[in-house]
């Protein structure tokens, strides 16, 4: 009762709880409530395997298991309500010597009874109903204190989450409890289901304990080695509730910012961690669960791109899917965000089999450019692409439109879409210009779309628009400096008008020059 009494009194103001923390908190409240936590782990700890054996009484129903469990309850309410306080985290922590951490420690580890297996038909049926009582009131107790571990590792110092983790079996504890399986026995009435539902509830905050700890730069990479978390971590992405999922893609994602961190993370399992990934990613009906696997992902595939997509033969083309698909423009736009880092990765890898993979990227930018009518996403495919090109050239490696069939449809309409920006525009000029370069491609090229896009972009005016339309006459230039294309030229609608616009507005130059020979080509044709 007075715990309960406790509970409600620091369910009250920010400042109130500060000023009693400072007040009664650290002398004399924690204390007493450190003390109510070790009392509940002794007597849940009582002996019972061979009682069970024997089919005698297991503990003394005297004790009120039912009533201290309560108390314990009531207590971890009240640290949670002090480990929300920035001020007091770190006492709550280094509390002799951790001593709260260990009484936390203990309370959330699993025991036998946590396991949905029969008891023994020689068990009597009071004991029964008394471990029944003990496994609820567990798992109910397990939740109240992931929400206590949770609250305290929120926003707290780097040093104060390494001394968490580094505290003999948190970690351990922990993944345990996250992991906690429920067995497959039929639920018969109310307690089972609380029981259920409290164990799902623990899953979450723990999983939301180890995103606030993977934080730490200094974790992410002792986390990354220690398998039985990354395991668990794998396995709370699949789980049934939503914000699990989320919690657990998001610790991850964390853990995949650090270079060093990206193969392991590739290699753990077999493979198995980016299976659970991409099964997240692909289908999951949580959008905020695919977008923080996406993250991840997106993470992982700056690190070893060629195994990546050896040992997963449908990762590319999931990751295009997703980019184009996805009802989720967050996550849509990290996945195009992937394919970018993947194509940036793989063009400067030497590895066998690396241009083959990078084609395979890039037509997936293309049919993304295609598609997807985000303008973000657009603006991230559109310079992907221009910078490519612009490697292969410089590279001495040529690029061919009949690889792209979908490339100038797709740069037409993104150019001629007034809701996309400037750079949008400008990368497409880039793009004309480095494919005009090769003259395989002068012919294909002279067709309506391309010459739609010159123009439009040859056209545009204003402040830092100078350079997208000085691609775009260049381009004009090289084209029309193969005779059969020059009608095809002179005919288009706009295309002079473009060409006279610029000369007229253009500074003295060579450009501006060629711009006008290229209109004394042109014009005697009509």
């Amino acid at each position: 009762m007075i715990c309960t009494a406790l509970a409600m009194i620091y369910g009250c103001s920010t400042e109130c709880r500060k000023r009693s923390f400072d007040e009664i908190g650290k002398g004399e409240l924690i204390p007493l409530l450190e003390q109510v936590m070790q009392s509940y782990i002794r007597i849940r700890s009582y002996p019972r395997s061979n009682r069970v054996e024997n089919g005698d009484s297991m503990a003394p129903l005297e004790w009120n298991y039912d009533e201290v469990a309560n108390a314990v309850v009531r207590c971890t309410q009240v640290v949670r309500s002090f480990a929300k306080l920035d001020i007091a985290k770190s006492f709550l922590i280094r509390y002799k010597q951790g001593s709260i951490l260990r009484r936390l420690s203990d309370l959330i580890l699993p025991d036998a009874n946590d396991s949905c297996t029969e008891l023994p038909d020689t068990v009597k049926k009071r004991d029964k109903i008394w471990l029944k009582l003990q496994r609820i009131v567990t798992a109910r107790v397990r939740m109240e204190v992931s929400c206590v571990l949770k609250d305290l590792t929120f926003r707290a110092s780097d040093d104060d989450k390494v001394a968490i983790a580094d505290h003999e079996g948190m970690v351990d504890a922990i993944v345990k409890a996250a992991t906690l399986e429920l067995g497959v026995c039929e639920h018969t009435d109310e307690g089972d289901h609380h029981f259920e539902s409290d164990t799902n509830k623990s899953r979450e905050y723990l999983a939301a304990v180890l995103w606030n700890l993977a934080i730490s730069e200094d974790l992410r990479v002792t986390f990354v080695h220690n398998l039985d978390l990354i395991d668990a971590l794998a396995k709370l992405t699949t789980d049934e509730n939503a914000k699990t999922r989320k919690n657990a893609a998001s610790a991850l994602g964390n853990i995949a910012t650090v270079d060093g961190n990206k193969e392991i993370l590739i290699k753990h399992g077999n493979g198995s961690l980016i299976c659970a990934l991409l099964k997240v990613v692909c289908g999951d009906i949580e959008g905020g669960a695919r977008r923080r696997a996406m993250r991840t992902l997106r993470c992982v595939a700056s690190g070893n791109v060629i195994d990546l997509v050896r040992n997963h033969g449908n990762f590319v083309d999931s990751i295009i899917r997703v980019s184009i698909e996805d009802s989720d423009r967050d996550t849509r736009i990290q996945a195009t965000e992937t394919l970018a880092t993947m194509i940036s990765e793989v063009s400067c890898s030497s590895n066998n089999g690396s241009d083959m993979i990078r084609v395979q990227l890039m037509r997936g930018i293309v049919q993304n450019i295609a598609e997807n009518r985000d303008k973000k996403c657009a603006e991230i495919t559109c310079k992907t692409l221009s910078q490519e090109f612009s490697k292969m050239e410089s590279g001495g490696h040529r690029v061919n439109i009949s690889d792209f069939p979908r490339l100038l449809q797709a740069l037409e309409e993104v150019t001629l879409d007034n809701s996309h920006s400037y750079d949008v525009k400008h990368c497409a000029a880039k793009i004309l210009h480095n494919l005009a370069t090769f003259d395989e491609n002068i012919e294909i090229m002279v067709c309506k779309s391309v010459m739609d896009t010159l123009a439009a972009i040859a056209s545009l005016s204003g402040p830092n628009t100078e350079k997208a339309p000085e691609y775009a006459i260049q381009t004009i230039i090289r084209l029309s400096q193969v005779e059969q294309n020059r009608r095809q030229m002179a005919e288009h609608e706009n295309l002079l008008t473009a060409l006279v616009n610029f000369t007229v507005a253009a500074p003295e130059g060579s450009l501006k020059d060629e711009a006008k020979r290229t209109i004394l080509l042109l014009v005697p044709i009509l």
